[in-house]
């Protein structure tokens, strides 16, 4: 019937249905003991919010908590305080009623110990319940011959990886104190001569770029774009050759999205890379220095043991995240690289927005799985001829 429709044929708040089923039977895989514990931490000390910046409202399992914890975060991201009385006043402004202004008095009580461990038992809990829900609803559709299949198995397979990998991976939220003791943590190291970079490394070929950079880092969009012809793709080749293959590089794993070469194509370029073969010679099999040869074999070798994922063809945004976390969720992505953003496929977006918005719009949504995943992407990109008529390349000059 649905709670809301059963408090209107009941006249009763829906507020007091859910409370009351939160009395009468525990929800699945939920521990109030941890939710309680976690409630009084948070109440009673406001560092907890930038302590445990992953926790959100529907990791509680119980109703009454879920609320409460959404009330006090909502506070906390206003800049208004979070203690007993300010709570209470929000309580009583929002009409909770009774069953919050008891909950709320409890917790001054309430032993604080173990928060820890309770903040990784209920995510893990909802995460379960999460997957528990998800796969219900795929048994429904692959049991509803009205739905299309394909469309089912795409949307379970997203959602299924978005819950491993979960889309609060990387912290956003510091303290001032958190934020310099990382800051200075750099800055002592790079004093010390113990690092350049922050983020990964791309070898020795590419140290004045490292400097300039600090890397690779996670969390950013790192783009090469130039006009047709001119190398982008050779010079992505490269990073990934440092990335992934060169013994002073970072020896990362790679998701590699190729739209117009074969991941052929792509090997027989990282093999002239890594032994300085010429690449006509290698893709001809016509290598007639033995020297040559040997490095080449070598390079197979390498190559072999490297940490690199290729997807081929034309892809979607949503395509190249779905492969991207589960990777991730078998710690095997440490950076995305893209060749390159126009060969994307934008038949998702509106028909009525300019080739360049869709571009940006793509470009964004990359940025934020570059943010969620916590690792760097590499694009090329290619510039039209209105390029040459700027002072500076611009998002509008990202056209085919």
């Amino acid at each position: 019937v649905g709670v809301e429709t059963l408090s209107r044929l009941l006249g009763v708040p829906v507020e007091t249905i859910l409370t009351d089923l939160d009395r009468r039977a525990a929800p699945p895989l939920s521990s109030e003991i941890a939710e309680l514990t976690i409630l009084a931490e948070f109440l009673s000390d406001t560092s907890a919010f930038t302590r445990f910046p992953q926790l959100r409202p529907e990791h509680f399992g119980y109703h009454l908590h879920r609320t409460l914890f959404a009330l006090m975060s909502d506070l906390w991201a206003s800049g208004a305080g979070v203690g007993r009385d300010i709570v209470l006043h929000e309580i009583a402004t929002r009409r909770l009623g009774a069953p919050y202004v008891d909950l709320v008095n409890t917790l001054g009580e309430k032993d604080r110990t173990n928060v820890e461990r309770f903040v990784t038992e209920i995510i893990d809990a909802a995460t379960r319940r999460a997957v528990n829900m998800l796969l219900e609803r795929s048994k429904a559709d692959a049991c509803d011959l009205r739905s299309n299949l394909s469309t089912s198995i795409s949307s379970t397979i997203e959602q299924a990886t978005k819950l491993l990998v979960g889309e609060g991976h990387r912290q956003t939220v510091f303290s001032t104190a958190e934020a310099s003791s990382k800051a200075l943590a750099i800055f002592e190291a790079r004093q010390r001569g113990e690092t350049e970079t922050i983020g990964l490394d791309a070898g020795p070929y590419w140290s004045r770029l490292m400097g300039w950079t600090a890397g690779f880092r996670p969390g950013r969009l790192h783009v090469v774009a130039a006009l047709s012809g001119v190398g982008k793709s050779i010079v992505l080749m490269n990073w990934v050759h440092g990335l992934s293959l060169h013994a002073r590089g970072s020896r990362a794993h790679g998701l590699i999205v190729s739209m117009e070469m074969s991941e052929q194509e792509n090997i027989v370029r990282l093999l002239a890379i890594d032994s300085g073969a010429p690449y006509d010679h290698i893709n001809r099999g016509r290598l007639t220095d033995y020297d040559a040869l040997l490095r080449v074999r070598e390079a197979f070798a390498n190559l072999h043991s490297a940490g690199i994922t290729w997807m081929i063809g034309q892809k979607t945004v949503a395509e190249i995240a779905v492969q991207a976390r589960m990777l991730k969720a078998r710690g095997m992505l440490d950076y995305i690289a893209l060749d390159y953003i126009q060969l994307l496929s934008l038949s998702g977006y509106p028909s009525g927005m300019a080739t360049h918005e869709k571009y940006a719009l793509a470009s964004q949504e990359l940025k934020d799985l570059a943010d969620v995943l916590d690792v760097p992407i590499l694009m090329a990109a290619q510039l039209n001829r209105g390029a040459y008529q700027s002072a500076e390349p611009s998002g509008e000059h990202m056209g085919s």
